[in-house]
Protein backbone atom coordinates (compact mmCIF):
# COMPACT_ATOMS: atom_id res chain seq x y z
CA UNK A 1 0.00 0.00 0.00
CA UNK A 2 1.39 3.38 -0.94
CA UNK A 3 0.88 6.12 1.65
CA UNK A 4 0.41 9.71 0.55
CA UNK A 5 2.16 11.42 3.47
CA UNK A 6 5.81 12.47 3.37
CA UNK A 7 8.43 13.70 5.80
CA UNK A 8 8.10 17.44 6.46
CA UNK A 9 4.37 17.62 5.80
CA UNK A 10 1.94 18.92 8.44
CA UNK A 11 -1.43 17.23 8.99
CA UNK A 12 -4.35 17.52 11.36
CA UNK A 13 -5.03 14.37 13.35
CA UNK A 14 -8.41 12.78 12.64
CA UNK A 15 -8.75 11.86 16.29
CA UNK A 16 -6.61 12.70 19.22
CA UNK A 17 -6.15 11.71 22.85
CA UNK A 18 -6.71 15.37 23.77
CA UNK A 19 -10.05 15.57 21.97
CA UNK A 20 -9.09 18.07 19.27
CA UNK A 21 -7.53 17.95 15.82
CA UNK A 22 -3.96 18.85 16.72
CA UNK A 23 -1.50 19.61 13.93
CA UNK A 24 1.44 17.22 13.65
CA UNK A 25 4.62 17.17 11.59
CA UNK A 26 5.61 13.90 9.91
CA UNK A 27 9.24 13.23 10.92
CA UNK A 28 9.62 9.59 9.86
CA UNK A 29 11.62 8.94 6.68
CA UNK A 30 9.75 8.49 3.41
CA UNK A 31 10.77 4.83 2.95
CA UNK A 32 9.13 3.98 6.28
CA UNK A 33 6.11 6.08 5.33
CA UNK A 34 5.78 4.33 1.98
CA UNK A 35 5.92 0.75 3.26
CA UNK A 36 4.76 0.97 6.86
CA UNK A 37 1.32 1.38 8.36
CA UNK A 38 2.58 3.69 11.08
CA UNK A 39 4.49 6.95 11.02
CA UNK A 40 6.35 9.08 13.55
CA UNK A 41 5.09 12.60 14.18
CA UNK A 42 5.94 15.60 16.34
CA UNK A 43 3.18 17.77 17.73
CA UNK A 44 2.86 21.46 16.93
CA UNK A 45 1.71 23.98 19.49
CA UNK A 46 0.70 27.62 19.45
CA UNK A 47 2.37 27.98 22.86
CA UNK A 48 5.57 29.42 21.44
CA UNK A 49 8.34 30.02 24.00
CA UNK A 50 9.16 33.70 24.61
CA UNK A 51 12.80 32.99 23.84
CA UNK A 52 13.75 29.93 21.90
CA UNK A 53 16.14 28.67 24.56
CA UNK A 54 14.74 25.17 24.28
CA UNK A 55 17.01 23.03 22.07
CA UNK A 56 14.11 20.66 21.29
CA UNK A 57 11.68 23.32 20.00
CA UNK A 58 11.60 24.78 16.47
CA UNK A 59 9.55 27.93 15.94
CA UNK A 60 7.86 28.18 12.53
CA UNK A 61 6.31 31.31 11.05
CA UNK A 62 3.34 31.08 8.68
CA UNK A 63 5.84 31.57 5.86
CA UNK A 64 7.90 28.59 7.11
CA UNK A 65 4.95 26.22 7.42
CA UNK A 66 2.10 27.38 5.22
CA UNK A 67 -0.06 27.51 8.36
CA UNK A 68 -2.07 30.59 9.33
CA UNK A 69 -0.11 31.46 12.49
CA UNK A 70 3.13 30.91 14.35
CA UNK A 71 3.62 27.39 15.66
CA UNK A 72 6.35 25.62 17.57
CA UNK A 73 7.31 22.04 16.72
CA UNK A 74 7.89 20.29 20.04
CA UNK A 75 10.44 17.52 19.44
CA UNK A 76 10.09 16.45 23.07
CA UNK A 77 6.55 15.35 22.17
CA UNK A 78 6.89 12.72 19.44
CA UNK A 79 4.69 9.73 18.87
CA UNK A 80 4.25 6.74 16.57
CA UNK A 81 0.73 6.71 15.18
CA UNK A 82 -1.17 4.77 12.52
CA UNK A 83 -0.99 6.64 9.22
CA UNK A 84 -4.77 6.37 9.07
CA UNK A 85 -4.95 8.95 11.89
CA UNK A 86 -3.57 11.66 9.60
CA UNK A 87 -6.35 13.86 8.33
CA UNK A 88 -6.17 16.98 6.19
CA UNK A 89 -2.77 18.19 5.01
CA UNK A 90 -2.43 21.77 6.20
CA UNK A 91 1.20 22.72 5.61
CA UNK A 92 4.76 21.70 4.84
CA UNK A 93 8.15 22.76 6.16
CA UNK A 94 11.02 23.82 3.92
CA UNK A 95 14.21 21.79 3.68
CA UNK A 96 16.03 24.47 5.73
CA UNK A 97 13.41 24.35 8.50
CA UNK A 98 13.52 20.53 8.48
CA UNK A 99 17.28 20.76 9.11
CA UNK A 100 16.42 22.72 12.28
CA UNK A 101 13.90 20.01 13.16
CA UNK A 102 16.62 17.36 12.70
CA UNK A 103 18.96 19.24 15.07
CA UNK A 104 16.20 19.66 17.66
CA UNK A 105 15.29 15.96 17.37
CA UNK A 106 18.91 14.98 17.99
CA UNK A 107 18.93 17.20 21.08
CA UNK A 108 15.66 15.74 22.34
CA UNK A 109 16.91 12.16 21.94
CA UNK A 110 20.39 12.90 23.35
CA UNK A 111 22.15 12.09 20.07
CA UNK A 112 24.48 15.12 20.21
Amino acid sequence: MENKYRRGEIYRLKRNIHGYDAPVLVIQNDIGNEYGRNTVVAFLTTEVPASNGYPFVVVCSPRDSGMGKIYAVDLAYIMTIPGSMLGEKCGQLSTAKMMEVDDALKNSLGLV
